[in-house]
C-alpha cells in the first residue's frame, strides 16, 4: 500500500468498532492481575518515596555545607566558631544539624500537606 493509498482514508491497521467484542465476565486472577498492573501503591512506591526523602536530606545537606551558608550561619551566632581556624567546632557542628533537622522536617510536612 503507498503512501497515497493510506492518505486517501486506507489503513493497515483495523477500525476499532469492526474489532469483536469479549462480554464474559474477567476471572479473579486476571481482575487480581489488572489490580497489580494498574494500582499505584506498587512494590516500588515505598522505595521511590524513600529514596526522594533521602536525595532531599542530600540536597539539603550540601546547601548547609556550602562557605556562604556556614558564613552566615557564624555571622548569626557567637558560639560554634574556632577562633583560630575560623570554623564550626562542635557545637557549631550540632548548631548546622538542628538547623538541617528542623528544614528537613519543615519540607517533608509541607510536602504532605500539598498531597
Amino acid at each position: 500500500m503507498s503512501y497515497s493509498q493510506q492518505s486517501l482514508g486506507q489503513s493497515h491497521y483495523d477500525d476499532i468498532r469492526s474489532l469483536p467484542i469479549d462480554n464474559t465476565q474477567a476471572s479473579p486472577t486476571e481482575v487480581q492481575l489488572l489490580n497489580n498492573i494498574f494500582n499505584e501503591k506498587t512494590v516500588t512506591s515505598p522505595f521511590m518515596s524513600d529514596l526522594k526523602w533521602t536525595l532531599m536530606g542530600g540536597v539539603l545537606f550540601i546547601i548547609l555545607s556550602l562557605p556562604i551558608v556556614i558564613n552566615k550561619i557564624q555571622s548569626f551566632t557567637s558560639k560554634g566558631k574556632d577562633k583560630k581556624k575560623g570554623k564550626f567546632d562542635i557545637s557549631g557542628i550540632m548548631i548546622r544539624a538542628v538547623i538541617f533537622m528542623a528544614l528537613f522536617y519543615f519540607i517533608k510536612n509541607i510536602w504532605r500537606v500539598k498531597k
